[in-house]
């Protein structure tokens, strides 16, 4: 009778029905889940999706001091001493040159004193001071060319927004006042915010104004 059973291999290396080994059995290969930022994984795992902070401009960032009402930094009381240093020597210019041309003409006149033209070259300077500060801490920027130098800026103490020409008119004008018919007030209200928790000076608190840093 002819045999029919295959043969078996020689080095013993059969299978058996099932082995892992074998196609279509074992545990699929591990694929990593897809990486779909923000939030890798499945859903509701990884790190929460990314939110800008609410205030943008630049300059803007975690800070240990008292901030305005959009969060921004209030400016350091030396920026603001420093930026009216500028400014006053930028304002002294057009000062000392109406200053000449007045008392150039009051010396041709006969009969005119420099008691007259003194009055008049401190209001003429007055008036310069506060179309200066008014066009420019009242503008979209907040910032006179002082201001811009130290990046600080001019501010609603409410809105964070532009005061206006009015309320920058009005700021600087008790400031100049406080200094030329009292010099100790005015003195303390340029050092005040030192001691102020908001760092507001008397002028800023009387426009509602916050002075911010923007850098």
């Amino acid at each position: 009778m002819t045999d029919t059973t295959p043969p078996t291999p020689d080095d013993g290396s059969e299978e058996p029905s099932g082995s892992p080994s074998a196609p279509g059995y074992g545990p699929p290969p591990y694929s990593p889940p897809p990486y779909n930022e923000p939030g890798y994984g499945a859903p509701g795992y990884g790190p929460p999706p990314y939110s800008p902070p609410p205030y943008n401009e630049p300059g803007y960032g975690l800070t240990a001091g008292p901030v305005d009402s959009l969060g921004r930094p209030l400016a350091a009381w030396w920026q603001r001493a420093v930026a009216i240093i500028v400014d006053m020597l930028i304002l002294s210019v057009p000062t000392l040159i109406v200053s000449s041309l007045l008392n150039r003409s009051a010396s041709g006149a006969a009969g005119t004193s420099g008691s007259v033209t003194g009055p008049l070259v401190e209001l003429i300077s007055l008036a310069i001071t506060l179309a200066y500060f008014g066009w420019l801490d009242g503008g979209q920027t907040g910032q006179t060319v002082g201001k811009r130098m130290l990046g600080i800026a001019t501010r609603d103490a409410n809105t964070g927004g532009p005061i206006g020409t009015w309320r920058a008119v009005l700021r600087r004008f008790i400031y100049v006042i406080l200094f030329a018919l009292f010099f100790v007030p005015g003195a303390l209200n340029a050092l005040s915010p030192l001691w102020d928790r908001r760092r507001q000076a008397w002028h800023d608190k009387a426009a509602t104004s916050d002075v911010v840093r923007l850098r």
